[in-house]
């Protein structure tokens, strides 16, 4: 009897290491497939023959900068662009910032899928790091305004960018693996990692503790002298050229809030983001003018004087149904989980308009509602969120410097823009791409028009075999976002 129970034990013993066997083989297997899919990738991106001539120059405009990703690796893919390209990168901030990493993030790897692009799309000044950890990028060269000295100890420098992996402690999270980037000039070497802390996103880290990956060059030229350098290096390489219109001035889009103190921003902002979850630019768009329309309605007939509180109690209902006429408008675009407390929500973000004065709701007009970030973004990490069209930064609440433009710095930078063009009109660039930089609040609005104009016209003139591409992320579309 013992015999038999040992036998059976035996077997099932034996059961369970051949199960373990036959997945740890399985395992193997498909990391193996994984590892011959991604040598099959870098052999065709590093190995291809020399594309066809091909018949027109493609201009993608994106509205956050990190949009600019799907395009740059499809074009790779396709062969339109080489691998290890030179990045002419035209704007008023490096945009050298680093993403955080995540499990199933594509390491220093090419993305195999919409999947991996898409979590390589985590924020706007990340952009180029994760390129260039793809092997997508050999050189930068970013050309940066005048108004933007303060933040350079020269006029022009470079040095090389050599990004890896560490082991960081963050908070009660403990000990977890990020990205980490090293910086190789004139001055010396800085090793860095990325919080998320906006008023100092960057921390220092002993340099042997940055495992590097990858390497890149790094070239940073002040705008007045971005001709001659880029006159001795465009003939022997490879190019793709990044306009970002924020180039031509940086103008908190929350400043109106501010002038006219408006207060409880982001009390009122967690209301309306709990109410509508527009899932598109169009929705935006509806919602933004309904409630505009709302608070001008609110402007135009609440009660400032005599029999206060009779007035307001008849107020309230016609504002109530004013809302409630117009529920075709906003009822498709409700959060879900809003659906059963829509009156609620709405009485409290009605309460908080009533306290503020015409002059505040006005500013409130004029900043307008959108999303916090495309639905493209990664958003595990950086949801889009509905609200008060503000913007990343607000003033003392950011490093990044402001610059208040002209309309004719405005015009004088655009024919600097289109000289540093001519640059390559021999030699084109393999692919361009510009970025209007609305909806994360730095562009100027109020010059957006002008200054899309300037850089759209220098391109065309510069390379006259162009065809123009608007994304469907652009905030209001192609025409952009009302700036008044």
């Amino acid at each position: 009897m013992r015999k038999m129970r040992f036998s059976r034990s035996y077997k099932w013993v034996l059961l369970i290491v051949v199960l373990f066997a036959i997945c740890n083989g399985l395992r193997l297997v498909v990391l193996s497939l994984r590892n011959d899919y991604l040598e099959v990738h870098r052999l065709k991106l590093s190995n291809r023959q020399p594309a066809r001539r091909w018949s027109y120059l493609p201009v993608h405009v994106v509205e956050e900068h990190h949009e600019v990703l799907p395009f740059w690796l499809r074009e790779a893919e396709r062969g339109r662009i080489p691998k290890d390209v030179t990045l002419i990168h035209i704007d008023g901030h490096s945009d050298l910032a680093i993403n955080s990493y995540l499990k199933g993030y594509p390491f220093f790897e090419w993305p195999l899928d919409g999947q991996d692009i898409n979590m390589m799309m985590q924020r706007n000044d990340g952009f180029i790091t994760a390129a260039a950890m793809a092997g997508f990028i050999k050189h930068v060269v970013w050309v940066w305004p005048e108004w933007d000295h303060i933040n350079h100890n020269a006029s022009k420098s470079s040095g090389t960018i050599q990004l890896g992996w560490t082991i960081v402690q963050q908070s009660s999270l403990g000990a977890e693996k990020d990205f980490c980037m090293c910086i190789t000039d004139e001055t010396g070497q800085k090793c860095m990692f990325f919080s998320e802390d906006e008023t100092n996103p960057e921390v220092e880290m002993e340099n042997d503790l940055c495992f590097v990956k990858r390497s890149i060059g790094f070239t940073e030229i002040r705008e007045d002298l971005a001709v001659e350098y880029l006159n001795s290096i465009h003939k022997n390489v490879d190019i793709i050229l990044d306009i970002d219109e924020d180039f031509f001035g940086c103008e908190y889009a929350s400043q109106p809030l501010f002038d006219h103190a408006v207060p409880n921003i982001e009390v009122l902002d967690s209301y309306l983001n709990k109410l509508f979850c527009p899932m598109n630019t169009p929705a935006e768009k509806v919602l933004d003018n309904f409630l505009t329309d709302l608070i001008e309605f609110i402007k135009l007939n609440n009660c400032r004087f005599e029999k206060y509180r009779e007035c307001r109690n008849n107020f309230w209902n016609k504002i109530k149904q004013f809302y409630l006429n117009k529920n075709s408008l906003w009822r498709s675009h409700l959060c879900s989980d809003a659906l059963k407390n829509t009156t609620l929500l709405f009485d409290v973000i009605i309460k908080e308009f009533l306290e503020l004065n015409k002059l505040q709701l006005s500013a409130i007009q004029t900043v307008g509602f959108c999303l916090s970030t495309s639905h493209k973004t990664y958003q595990l990490l950086n949801p889009s969120l509905f609200g008060m069209c503000k913007g990343a930064n607000s003033p003392n609440e950011t490093v990044v410097t402001e610059h208040r433009t002209n309309r004719k710095e405005v015009h004088t930078r655009g024919e600097l823009i289109n000289n540093i063009l001519e640059v390559f009109r021999r030699n084109p660039p393999k692919f361009v791409t510009v970025c209007r930089s609305i909806r994360d609040g730095y562009t100027p609005r109020k010059y957006f028009e002008d200054i899309e104009y300037l850089v759209l016209k220098a391109i065309r003139s510069a390379y006259p075999d162009t065809r123009l591409f608007y994304d469907d992320g652009l905030l209001n579309g192609k025409t952009g976002f009302r700036h008044s």
